[in-house]
């Protein structure tokens, strides 16, 4: 039933997170590109002046630089705002649309809606409230006629929530409504990929850079939403990886992470990518072996790389780009430049993917 649909997405929301660390899961957002140190002079200031925040021994720090450092956050905030000011607009424009009915009515704003929406509710059966009770039972706390009560309450709201919508819509149909708030140019932050593995057409208009910790539980789901992404995409997407292991929350992905870069070298990342999330978290030299046996590299070059200097220098540079980019959770994705964070569903990648090949076209 659609009611108790509502009221389980209502329970999800408090047992759920979007990914591995602090980063919280935004909506798709944003673009800068990052441009050029301009001078600066004594004179008058110009346009590229103002666009200088700092200047050190002469040398210049841009606000495009400052911009690109801080895509993740700004593209965070500017998304937040527009979502609150659009959704106290859809409010806004709901209260002129009821009040002018009423008034056309002769009856006030209370009586209308006692009539158009509270008279034509129906009270939640028990039925429904004990499915997303007994769905979510193991993972909430409390008494559970207290959690009850609650589910049925909230269950009320929803459905009122939706009749008023849905009444609201009927109004619309019948006045002229121009919305003009418009949603923030999309925020870009500017990276470098040249060496990192690939997968899709290397001339592929979009690239997707994904920012993975091997460990992640998140990373690890997202992984079919992916392939399904470059199949639905083919040509027309690749996917970049870099590593992003979180020591706090995984120890040993690290490791994981130095011992994909030595696959890499030889030719074989993604299937040893693919191993290492087949596997789950073990990451002792045994279970690393037996992925790099499985995969067909070369043992003595493998020993070799993984007790060397070159893999965790490789690691750190990985890190040190998320670090600049400001990113505190797994997985991160850009999208030309774009950033989306979480194990999204396939729906959040293709919104973005399909404006950025609008563009191109």
């Amino acid at each position: 039933m659609t009611s108790v649909r509502r009221g389980a997405a209502v329970l999800v929301a408090w047992l759920s997170a979007a990914g591995c660390g602090s980063a919280a899961q935004p909506t798709p957002a944003g673009r800068d590109a990052q441009s050029e140190a301009a001078g600066v002079s004594a004179a008058e200031p110009t346009r590229d002046d103002r666009d200088v925040v700092a200047v050190i021994d002469g040398s210049p720090i841009t606000r495009a630089e400052l911009d690109g450092s801080l895509a993740l956050g700004l593209a965070e905030i500017e998304t937040r705002a527009y979502d609150l000011r659009k959704e106290q607009l859809e409010a806004l424009i709901a209260e002129r649309l009821i009040a002018a009915e009423a008034k056309r009515r002769g009856v006030t704003v209370e009586e209308l809606e006692q009539q158009e929406i509270d008279a034509k509710l129906t009270p939640p059966t028990d039925d429904e409230v004990a499915a997303v009770f007994e769905k979510y039972k193991s993972q909430a706390q409390g008494n559970p006629d207290g959690l009850k009560a609650f589910i049925r309450g909230r269950l009320q709201e929803q459905q009122r929530e939706a009749r008023r919508r849905a009444y609201v819509s009927t109004l619309e149909e019948n006045a002229t409504v121009d919305r003009r708030l418009t949603p923030p140019e999309p925020r870009r932050a500017s990276l470098e990929v040249d060496d990192a593995p690939v997968r899709g057409a290397a001339s592929a208009p979009v690239t997707v850079v994904e920012f993975t910790d091997f460990h992640c539980p998140f990373c690890r789901r997202v992984q079919p939403t992916l392939t399904d992404l470059l199949k639905k995409y083919e040509g027309k997407v690749r996917l970049v990886f870099r590593h992003f292991p979180i020591d706090q929350l995984h120890p040993t992905a690290r490791q994981a992470s130095e011992a994909a870069w030595c696959a890499e070298q030889e030719g074989k990342f993604w299937e040893y990518h693919d191993g290492l999330f087949d596997v789950g978290n073990d990451a002792s030299p045994a279970a690393l072996k037996k992925i790099a046996s499985k995969v067909g590299l070369d043992e003595a070059a493998f020993d070799s790389c993984t007790a060397g200097t070159a893999a965790p220098a490789a690691v750190n540079r990985d890190l040190e780009e998320a670090r600049r980019l400001g990113l505190s959770g797994t997985p991160t994705f850009f999208i030309n430049g774009r950033p989306l964070v979480g194990g999204l569903p396939l729906d959040a990648f293709t919104e973005v993917i399909d404006e950025e090949l609008a563009e191109t076209r």
